[in-house]
């Protein structure tokens, strides 16, 4: 075997030496690749779980949204859909939203068992404002306070009440977050996380904006209510004031006749108050006698024009004139005193008023003084409607 040449073994050895090393480094660069693949997979799927948590908390946010738009003035149908909003994204079975209303809790709404736990275990007055629990510690300190590790709680909260029907549910972890109103704290809202998992630093913000979006809810169901109320009040008025120009036209056209003026007056009344029966009395001697009427049938009206009244207490109209100030008999069979009219004319509601009166369903004794002051400036003296439950205005009935 013949030996080669010391210079081609030498040259033989190099290019050996530099496979080798290129094929060293080649292995480097394709284990750093792998490593570097490894971790771009890694950040791609942080920034997909980032991307669809963020979708998921805009579609919660616009899902908010529209409740509160379309809830006009029930502020409690937006409240649920926060609270089930807010724990399908916080991958949480529970939540709890308090609404203060003074210094007792008003409405609560209660999503999943640790919170539906709570209300069934632990007392109203053990929950209270201001009390030794985390609704009303939340509340009274304004500020948003996190349990990470139920069972590694600090001492001072130790011993609220609901820790441990809560803990008893599966809970591991809790945020109180606060309703705020200028400033000032009117709510809490609680999520319970039934994972060994604190809710991180972007949660608990994200929290306080749901928070924010149930004042929000709030905030507009209590401005709607109050634009309804104000625009039902300016429409009451337009009524009374066009009532009234009617009366006042029939007046100035109907100089002589008062006949004409006191019917126009009592349908006027019927019509606005929704009243079945208006009548009207006329000052004659010492007594007080019939002068118009709507509603009663011709033979009635007749009887009704016949009855003359004295000041005193067993009739409607007596009894106006005896306290010379409104008068609602909400049930005349029910009332001792009340001793006018046969048996069917005392279950019947009456409201009388010195020189006004009307009666409506769905008011409250206390409305009736102060709407019948459009026609408090009529000529006559007392009047008063009658308004029996279930009967049809064109069904016959007794006078009273």
């Amino acid at each position: 075997m013949t030996a080669l040449p010391q210079d081609v073994v030498t040259d033989l050895r190099r290019r050996i030496a530099d496979l080798e090393q290129r094929l060293q480094s080649g292995l480097a660069e394709h284990e750093q690749a792998i490593v570097q693949q490894d971790a771009t997979a890694l950040d791609n799927a942080r920034l997909l779980t980032e991307l669809r948590a963020a979708q998921d908390r805009q579609t919660g946010s616009a899902e908010i949204l529209r409740a509160i738009a379309n809830a006009s003035g029930e502020a409690e149908r937006s409240l649920h859909q926060i609270a089930e909003t807010t724990a399908r994204l916080f991958d949480a079975p529970s939540v709890t939203l308090h609404i203060a209303e003074g210094d007792d809790w008003g409405p609560t709404i209660r999503v999943g068992d640790s919170s539906k736990r709570i209300g069934m275990e632990v007392s109203a007055a053990q929950l209270r404002i201001g009390g030794h629990n985390l609704p009303g510690t939340v509340l009274l300190q304004n500020r948003q306070i996190h349990i990470p590790d139920i069972n590694n709680v600090d001492p001072q909260f130790a011993d609220w009440p609901g820790l441990p029907p809560a803990r008893a549910a599966g809970t591991h972890a809790i945020a109180g977050t606060p309703l705020r109103r200028e400033d000032k704290a009117i709510g809490v809202l609680i999520v319970y996380r039934d994972r060994p998992l604190p809710f991180t630093a972007d949660e608990l913000a994200l929290q306080q904006s749901f928070a924010d979006q149930a004042v929000i809810a709030i905030e507009n169901a209590r401005l709607f209510n109050e634009v309804q109320a104000r625009t039902g009040d300016l429409s009451e008025a337009l009524q009374q004031q066009t009532a009234t120009a009617e009366v006042l036209k029939v007046i100035s056209r109907s100089a002589f006749d008062l006949q004409k003026v006191l019917d126009t007056l009592s349908e006027s009344a019927a019509r606005l108050c929704e009243a079945d029966i208006v009548v009207i009395h006329r000052s004659i001697g010492d007594s007080f006698q019939g002068a118009a009427s709507f509603g009663l049938p011709e033979d009635h009206h007749r009887a009704v024009m016949d009855i003359a009244h004295k000041p005193g207490r067993g009739s409607l109209g007596a009894r106006v004139l005896f306290e010379n100030a409104p008068v609602l008999i909400d049930d005349a069979e029910c009332d001792p005193e009340y001793t006018f009219g046969s048996a069917p004319d005392r279950d019947a509601k009456h409201v009388g008023r010195p020189s006004d009166a009307r009666g409506r369903r769905d008011r409250s004794p206390a409305d009736f003084p102060q709407e019948s002051a459009t026609f408090h400036q009529a000529p006559c003296r007392p009047c008063h409607d009658l308004r029996r439950p279930g009967r049809d205005r064109n069904r016959e009935r007794s006078p009273v």
